[in-house]
């Protein structure tokens, strides 16, 4: 449960709901400041002064809170909210969208891998591949050590070796 309190005037306006609150709160004083805040949670009074839990309490009761000490004020402020009216308001809940269960691979749409931009780091690795792939006769492109040389070209290359090891797998993919 939540608790509406019109800061301009210092008074409880209602409880209730906390939609239904900020609607009230938005429709009955527009232009008035308010706090839509937990009404039995100590943490909606902290922010107040002194000065403002005294008024509050004043405006509630009808009665000085001059007997109250200071410490116990906020606790006297929160026992309050069970005098406060409840909103009329009503809001309507959100009707849930019905469930749609997520693609599996079966349903997934395949996506076809797109070789990286020329010149970047992604790219260089495809590069490489690609060299390797025309120039290096002696390995398949399939073989571990195609794999390797690759790898171990793109470190002298200054290419971090996981990134070789992930854009070799997506390169081997592609072609």
């Amino acid at each position: 449960m939540y608790v509406l309190i019109n800061l301009d005037e210092m008074r409880f306006v209602s409880t209730g709901n906390y939609w239904a609150l900020c609607d009230q709160a938005q429709a009955d004083f527009p232009d008035a400041a308010y706090l839509v805040g937990p009404a039995k949670d100590s943490c909606t009074y902290t922010d107040f002064t002194e000065t403002e839990l005294r008024l509050l309490y004043k405006n509630t009761t009808g009665n000085d809170s001059a007997g109250i000490n200071k410490w116990e004020l906020p606790k006297q402020v929160m026992e309050l909210v069970s005098s406060v009216p409840p909103c009329n308001k009503q809001i309507p809940l959100p009707i849930p969208e019905p469930y749609s269960p997520k693609p599996t691979a079966e349903t997934a749409p395949v996506v076809s891998q797109i070789r990286p931009k020329a010149g970047t780091t992604t790219g260089r690795v495809w590069e490489l591949a690609d060299w390797l792939l025309a120039n290096r006769t002696e390995f398949d492109f399939d073989s571990k050590e195609f794999r390797n040389q690759l790898i171990a070209d793109c470190v002298y290359n200054g290419i971090n070796a996981s990134t070789a090891q992930v854009q070799y797998s997506k390169w081997k993919k592609h072609h």
